[in-house]
């Protein structure tokens, strides 16, 4: 029992290594790609991405979540794992050739894509690689040291790659290339490294039993897709309405949303597990003791990271993007309300609502949810630009919060009273910092960095002095009597 208290211990602390890996290197490359491309080549690459996306998304089939919770059932069985994985190999294979089919196709009928297909074909070798690479078959022995070394490594390689090869506006399909070249790098020693290290090899054989996975996979699938065309739809239909330029604008304002939003969902997913096995006891005063802390501990970051992410909004810009960017501010004000929104739906949903197995009323409200970003965007878009999705986006993760809410309400009662006032409280002390270090600083960088550090400061001390005991019992400190 305690050694394997200890191996989850040690995957949490990979994970989370991996996952502050995941929002570093965004962090790294983007302020440098964006000023060498501009907002014209870097709209080019950003709407590239959103159909090889799509590729991925259709070529994933939902089957990674499937695997990865089947297979682990059969751990102790290498016959039989053998076979699954040959299984869903082969169902991985064939979607993947349908996804390129279907991009091939698509060209052909729509004129503007065709211009862009290299870009998207050189963007979908990673949709390739990931289903040749099987790297679900380390997850389902759990071998995330593996995992963690081998994304730190391949994506050094890509950064080198990147600064080396990107100097000049014109170099947009290199920046395609190196983009991608940390996946590719990644699942090509994968393929050979399951092999060696668990003795399995994946293989294609089309035979009856393929079929039945099918089922199940289709519905995981459903949401994958409904969450894809959620989250992407907005730079799509931009990038058919407008131009390059719009796109690589709106791409910066979402690029800093999703660091930050990815930052807080995080944080989420480390719980996920505990409230899991919480559920399997059926220890439900356990579970509510347990979903509080996440809330309150989720809002003391939220609410702060919110208000600093729409005041200091200009210097983020700024210093990550360059000044060709700035226009993207007015979007990242609404996409930094949308955060919040955001935040709050991961936890109901992923947290609460599919550990309890409502899986399909997630898939319900996410494919509402889906459908009225498009239908929005559709309309709103030749009006308000990237504005529009940017407020599309608002919108839909304000509707998946409050379904979220309004169907997890009477299963857990929640108490974040207290926090969300000592932290609206710290949140003003933020807000008037960051506003008059933007105000009087004329240099970008030197407000940023003094209203972040000003808002740490003086959000410490209001915790400190009106939160201090809530703060010891979410961090598991017994203070001495």
């Amino acid at each position: 029992m305690s050694e394997k208290k200890v191996s989850v211990k040690k995957n949490a602390i990979l994970n989370m290594i991996k996952q502050l890996c995941v929002i570093l290197f965004p962090i790294i490359t983007f302020p440098y790609v964006s000023r060498v491309l501009g907002t014209e080549n870097y709209g080019k690459v950003d709407w590239s991405r959103s159909w090889a996306d799509y590729m991925t998304m259709i070529a994933g089939l939902g089957i990674t979540n499937y695997a990865i919770r089947e297979g682990a059932k059969l751990r102790g069985e290498k016959k039989a794992l053998n076979a699954f994985v040959n299984e869903l190999f082969t169902l991985n294979i064939c979607s993947t050739v349908i996804a390129y089919l279907l991009i091939v196709l698509v060209s052909l009928f729509y004129g503007k894509l065709s211009d862009y297909l290299p870009l998207v074909l050189t963007l979908s070798l990673a949709t390739a690689f990931t289903t040749l690479g099987t790297d679900w078959v380390n997850s389902i022995y759990e071998d995330y040291a593996y995992i963690t070394i081998r994304y730190i490594v391949c994506s050094l390689i890509s950064l080198a790659l990147l600064f080396i090869f990107v100097r000049k506006r014109e170099d947009y399909g290199i920046y395609a290339l190196t983009n991608v070249s940390g996946t590719v790098l990644a699942n090509a020693f994968n393929f050979y490294y399951i092999r060696k290290k668990w003795d399995i090899h994946p293989r294609f054989k089309l035979t009856p039993e393929v079929k039945k996975h099918l089922g199940t996979v289709l519905i995981m699938f459903s949401t994958a897709v409904a969450t894809k065309i959620y989250i992407t739809s907005d730079v799509t239909i931009l990038g058919i309405i407008k131009d390059d330029s719009t796109v690589g604008i709106y791409g910066a304002a979402t690029k800093i949303y999703s660091l930050v939003k990815h930052l807080f969902n995080a944080m989420l997913i480390v719980a996920i597990p505990r409230i899991s096995a919480e559920i399997k006891k059926k220890e439900f005063d356990r579970i509510g003791v347990q979903l509080n802390k996440v809330l309150n501990a989720l809002l003391i970051i939220a609410l702060p990271g919110t208000v600093g992410l729409i005041t200091l909004r200009a210097p983020i810009v700024y210093a990550i993007s360059g000044e060709e960017f700035l226009p993207a501010t007015d979007a990242l004000l609404i996409l930094s309300i949308a955060l919040l929104f955001a935040t709050l739906a991961c936890f109901f949903v992923n947290v609460i609502m599919i550990p309890f197995g409502m899986e399909k009323k997630v898939l319900k409200y996410t494919v509402i949810s889906a459908l009225l970003n498009i239908v929005l965007n559709i309309i709103l878009i030749p009006f308000m630009s990237e504005k529009a999705a940017a407020l599309t986006t608002l919108i839909s993760e304000a509707l998946l919060f409050t379904a979220g809410f309004l169907e997890t309400k009477s299963m857990v009662k929640l108490k974040c009273g207290k926090t969300v006032l000592v932290s609206l409280i710290g949140c003003v002390g933020i807000a008037a910092c960051c506003i008059l270090s933007d105000m009087y600083l004329d240099n970008r960088f030197l407000a940023l960095g003094v209203g972040m550090a000003g808002s740490v400061i003086l959000y410490g001390i209001v915790m400190l002095v009106l939160y201090r005991k809530e703060m010891f019992e979410l961090a598991g400190i017994k203070r001495k009597k």
